[in-house]
């Protein structure tokens, strides 16, 4: 079986997408019996028996009642159906698996049904989209008051490192130059003093006392170059060994004030934000709360026609899935002549207290 696309609209496009923004569409979850079939590979799925006028919120329309659909088309999948269509319907999924050789042609993987209820189809309320918004509002914020601060952390701390590490090289140049200072201070001294000595022996003695001396001097001066140089080791690997450990201890204690002082500081500053935000969305709330009983006493104070049923606001009747539902429940038992008889944009439907529904549902 050969599998081709056209390329969908400009105009159905759009269309798609106001409705998927309103949140007319039903979520089609297709990827749990997928997973229970255990089906794998490159695939492509067929939604056929597609009822006319509807939509599905991703995918291509085959114009033939089908329409094509990619892995990635199926995460968040919504049908859209007609404006006026409260029916039940069956959608035929039919799972194609492509040739592994390369070749343009797929063969039948699975093939099952999926039942949608488009009277259940409800408009989204303003006030749920301005809490979604606001809600995504908020946390986008937060993840970049978040950001900010990990940022200006590292850099804090990268910046201190780099201190610390300059104090620590120039103090230990300085102690390794003092310390050197004074070794050779040392051998001088002594060098100095031996040599004096033995200046006044070889001068008091003669012959045999001179070649003694000299030869007890050049004894005498190999062994104290040698502790010398013996001392100079251990002092050195010494203090390198205490300056190795107190930069440890140092750059240690600083990180972990500086950790403490920056996370205190991070969750300070997350929850005067939080409180900042709450205080906002309950302001927001009720402002808006005050403007819809304003909108809804208005509607209700305006006198009926003489020749019209009376309009309630969709605002009066229940709200989420069960109001929906009554909506079209109520509009199936008003007949097809209720839709002459409604505002543009209504429901179309009469009540059985002779009352419509003057917003779409």
């Amino acid at each position: 079986m050969r599998i081709g696309r056209r390329r969908p609209r400009q105009s159905e496009c759009e269309s798609v997408k106001a409705d998927a923004a309103n949140n007319r569409g039903l979520p089609l979850d297709l990827q749990t019996p997928l997973t229970e079939k255990g089906v794998r590979g490159k695939l492509s799925i067929i939604v056929e028996n597609m009822p006319r006028g509807s939509q599905l919120s991703a995918g291509t329309n085959n114009w033939d009642s089908t329409w094509s659909l990619t892995l990635d088309d199926i995460e968040g999948l919504a049908f859209l159906p007609a404006a006026d269509d409260t029916r039940r319907h069956t959608l035929s999924i039919r799972v194609l698996r492509f040739d592994t050789d390369g070749f343009d042609v797929a063969s039948t993987a699975a093939l099952f049904d999926v039942e949608v209820d488009a009277g259940a189809v409800s408009t989204a309320e303003e006030e749920s989209a301005a809490g979604a918004a606001q809600r995504a509002r908020l946390e986008a914020e937060r993840a970049r008051a978040r950001a900010e601060l990990q940022a200006a952390w590292e850099a804090e701390t990268e910046r201190r490192l780099e201190e610390a590490r300059s104090a620590w090289e120039a103090e230990t140049e300085a102690r390794l130059a003092a310390v050197e200072k004074a070794w050779k201070k040392q051998y001088e001294d002594l060098q100095q003093t031996v040599e004096a000595q033995a200046e006044a022996r070889m001068k008091s003695r003669h012959g045999t006392v001179v070649a003694a001396a000299e030869k007890e001097f050049e004894k005498r001066l190999k062994d104290l170059r040698r502790e010398w140089n013996a001392e100079q080791q251990r002092a050195l690997s010494t203090a390198v060994a205490e300056r190795d450990t107190e930069a440890e201890r140092r750059l240690a204690a600083a990180r972990q004030k500086w950790e403490r002082e920056l996370k205190a500081q991070l969750t300070q500053t997350e929850a005067d934000w939080a409180k900042a935000e709450d205080k906002r969305l309950k302001t927001a709330q009720k402002e808006w709360q005050k403007e819809a009983d304003a909108r809804l006493n208005e509607l209700r104070a305006r006198p009926p026609a003489h020749d019209a049923p009376s309009v309630v606001p969709c605002s009066t009747r229940p709200r989420g899935r069960t109001g929906s539902v009554a909506c079209a429940a109520a509009a199936r038992t008003a007949g097809p002549d209720a839709a002459s008889r409604a505002t543009p944009g209504a429901c179309a439907y009469r009540a059985h207290r002779g009352r419509a529904c003057a917003a779409p549902c």
